[in-house]
């Protein structure tokens, strides 16, 4: 989608008026949230440090009191004359019982110190006879030993120090600790005094402290123990590390700030620890409640922003109004003069010396350079219409002359062709008788070629049946010696065979000696019939070898036979051949004479074909320079037609320049 220059110039401005803007309200916002977390954590803890003063001051308070009333002689003169619980079967107060002077001065100092601090629940004093003395009217349950009480012992464990005991909630209900310091004397230990303090003055003036605008305080104990929660009152004595949600973390934090979320809520939480107690400070207010002012003002600055850019828009129509106007006016003027229906007569107001009253003026001097042009044009668009017409007439006289060149060179090419095609089936038919000769000659030649080769084959063939003739006769002769040896042999293997037979009746006649001599001949008969197995196997050995001799006196004999007959037909090849090689002979000589005069006749008809051939290659040249002349002709009456339509053309052109030329007012 395309927009327009009006709407892309709105854009702008207020692309340039919002995102500052924007900017500004993000940065401010951020810088104005983190201001105003670190306010709220700084008066947060300056708010903790005040409560942490407080509680600090009202600690040492009653630490000095307890410490005071440690030191006073009353106390100090306390013996076994206290009254004591130990026997006591019923539940009763020091206020019942009969006091003496001892007893009544610790009594009316418990009482008066008890009387002028509103916080202290009781004052007390237990000593190391059993004997207890408390100030007010409480009752004391049956056999209460001060002496048993964790109060009493933790106190003599830490001697000469005031201690402060862990919070826990009084039968009615309020937050109690206890403040006791060792008595001691000339002699050593003489008891503990303590003093009982409520905390629900403490809660309360903790309950109405305010953190920031709606926060407030929870204060825990070191243990993590939490003593007073102004929300919510049930998180009293729970440890704050049990507790859902965030808490733990509160509980592993001694110092500094933290956003946690308690009940689905965020919570900003500033913690101090006090030095003296080691008690924690817990300073929460949700967030959403410290950046209500951030929201706020973000709201105001945008609430200025929108204000600022409906400004930038009013504004923002107006010069993109007076800056596009110019150019939307200079646009439908181009367009007119693009669409050919353009007045070039109308100029542009020029009312400024900005770009834009440049543009108005060069676009002016612009259209007085095309109005001049385009007057130029139509007084030569006149003169181009008449040449146009001269060429259009001396075109078609040109195309006329043209086409007769070119049927006259036409009709001289087909003449020039006909003889060419003549010349050339001559040339073919002489070529073809050519090499006709010339396969003839080749001919002649190959079959010479192989009658010698015949002729020498058949000279190999009678030496080659000479040689075999000659090694017929010798084998012959060395057949019949084989033949001769085998008889030789033929006559050892009979001698053989009669030693054996010889052996082997000696055999048999030792055998008989050996049976004859008994045991003595036993060895002489074993080695009798081992003879006797030789003989035997002696005689069968020979008798085999007169087999195999017997059958190559057979074979020599038919191969004598064979070669004899091989021999006499030897003689006849050799004869056959030799009668052969003459006739070959005759013939080589006859070829010879032949293959001379083809090759003669050959030469004569090559002569006479490359005459012809020359002949041809004129009659080729002259055809080409007839079929140039035609082309050029041909060429030429193409461009006449060429130049008759181009003037035409250009005629036509000349008129629709005209016809442009028109629409202009100039």
């Amino acid at each position: 989608m395309s927009l327009s220059l009006r709407t892309k110039l709105l854009l702008s401005l207020l692309a340039s008026s919002i995102i500052p803007i924007v900017l500004i309200c993000v940065v401010l916002g951020i810088k104005v949230k983190n201001s105003s977390m670190d306010t709220f954590f700084n008066n947060a803890g300056i708010e903790l440090s005040h409560i942490e003063k407080a509680i600090s001051i009202f600690i040492d308070e009653t630490k000095a009191n307890t410490a005071m009333m440690a030191k006073h002689p009353a106390v100090l003169a306390a013996d076994d004359s206290l009254n004591s619980f130990i026997d006591k079967t019923e539940p009763s107060s020091s206020a019942q019982l009969t006091a003496g002077p001892v007893e009544r001065a610790i009594l009316d100092l418990a009482n008066d110190l008890a009387d002028t601090h509103q916080s202290y629940v009781a004052v007390y004093l237990g000593t190391k006879f059993g004997g207890f003395a408390m100030s007010g009217t409480d009752t004391l349950p049956p056999g209460y030993d001060p002496r048993k009480r964790p109060w009493y012992k933790e106190a003599l464990d830490h001697q000469g120090i005031p201690l402060i005991s862990k919070a826990y909630p009084s039968t009615t209900g309020s937050v109690v600790i206890t403040a006791t310091e060792s008595v001691q004397d000339n002699n050593g230990v003489l008891g503990v005094v303590g003093v009982d303090v409520t905390l629900d003055g403490l809660t309360q003036f903790i309950n109405t402290i305010k953190v920031g605008k709606t926060g407030y305080v929870l204060l825990v104990q070191d243990d993590g123990v939490i003593l007073a929660d102004p929300r919510v009152s049930d998180n009293n004595f729970k440890n704050l590390g049990e507790l859902p949600g965030d808490y733990k973390e509160l509980a592993g934090l001694k110092e500094g700030n933290k956003i946690v979320e308690i009940n689905d809520q965020s919570y900003a939480a500033r913690v101090l620890t006090s030095s003296s107690l080691g008690w924690k400070l817990i300073g929460l207010e949700e967030k959403k409640t410290i950046m209500a002012d951030v929201y706020s003002m973000l709201f105001i600055i945008a609430g200025i922003g929108g204000l600022i850019a409906a400004a930038f828009m009013v504004f923002g129509i107006f010069l993109a109004g007076s800056l596009a106007k110019p150019i939307v006016t200079t646009t439908r003027m181009i367009k007119d003069i693009a669409e050919g229906e353009g007045d070039l007569t109308k100029r542009l107001d020029v009312t400024s010396k900005d770009e834009l009253g440049q543009l108005a003026q060069w676009f002016n001097q612009f259209l007085d350079s095309l109005q001049k042009i385009i007057g130029d044009i139509a007084s030569h668009a006149a003169v181009v219409d008449g040449s146009s017409g001269k060429l259009l007439n001396i075109a078609s006289k040109l195309a006329v002359n043209a086409g007769q060149t070119s049927e006259k060179a036409q009709s001289v090419v087909k003449s020039t062709a006909e003889m060419n095609d003549n010349m050339s089936t001559i040339a073919s038919t002489m070529e073809e008788t050519t090499n006709n000769t010339t396969m003839v000659a080749a001919a002649v030649e190959e079959m010479a070629a192989t009658i010698n080769e015949i002729a020498q084959n058949s000279e190999k063939a009678r030496s080659v049946s000479e040689g075999a003739v000659t090694q017929a006769t010798s084998a012959s002769v060395k057949v019949n010696e084989l033949g001769e040896a085998a008889n030789a042999i033929s006559a050892v293997t009979e001698t053989i065979t009669e030693i054996s037979e010889q052996t082997n009746l000696l055999a048999l006649n030792a055998t008989i000696e050996a049976a004859r001599a008994g045991e003595a001949g036993k060895g002489f008969a074993v080695v009798a019939n081992e003879i006797k197995e030789l003989a035997k196997q002696t005689a069968e050995a020979t008798a085999e070898i007169k087999a195999k001799i017997e059958g190559v006196q057979d074979n020599t004999n038919t191969t004598v036979k064979e070669i004899e007959s091989i021999g006499s037909v030897i003689h006849d090849i050799n004869d056959i051949i030799s009668t052969i090689a003459t006739a070959i002979e005759e013939q080589s000589a006859a070829t010879n004479e032949i293959s001379t005069n083809v090759t003669q006749a050959s030469h004569g008809i090559e002569e006479v074909n490359q005459k012809i051939s020359e002949g041809t290659v004129v009659i080729d040249e002259i055809s080409t320079e007839v079929s140039t002349v035609n082309n050029s002709a041909t060429e030429i009456s193409e461009n006449s037609t060429s130049i008759e339509q181009n003037s035409n053309e250009l005629k036509q052109l000349a008129n629709e320049l005209n016809t442009i030329i028109k629409r202009f007012k100039f």
